[in-house]
């Protein structure tokens, strides 16, 4: 018999069957997704938004460090190109993209070390390194 709270009574499980989707046994959405093995781990509310947070900030992490590498070599290159024109007539431009390009990199590196950072002290705090 099942508690029908809209009659305050009971009622048959004949004429409300279980519902056929069910999960199995110990099947958990948030580890499925990738999120906390440990339902005590946070509040039940808060696990999603978290996991989902932390791998916005990694994923960010991931685009400064390939964006930093991308303008280390444009500079790299840049740089390069001005020497090379400094036999002839020597093209400032190039040295200017070229130090545009390190700015770029030194930014997105400061970036990329502040994301660290976020996720270090933020979301690993309660993690003890192994001695």
């Amino acid at each position: 018999m099942r508690y029908k709270p809209q009659d305050g009574g009971r009622v048959d499980d004949e004429h409300f069957p279980p519902v056929a989707f069910s999960r199995p046994v110990g099947y958990d959405l948030r580890i499925a997704a990738g999120g906390p093995r440990d339902p005590s781990a946070q509040n039940e509310g808060g696990d999603t938004m978290a996991w989902l947070f932390e791998r916005t900030v990694e994923a960010a992490a991931w685009v400064a460090m390939i964006v930093a590498w991308a303008s280390l070599g444009l500079a790299i290159y840049w740089f390069y190109l001005f020497i090379a024109t400094l036999n002839s007539q020597a093209d400032y431009e190039l040295l200017r993209d070229a130090t545009k390009a390190a700015g770029a990199f030194v930014g997105f590196a400061v970036g990329l070390g502040a994301l660290a950072c976020v996720d270090r002290f933020l979301f690993d705090a309660d993690v003890k390194p192994k001695a």
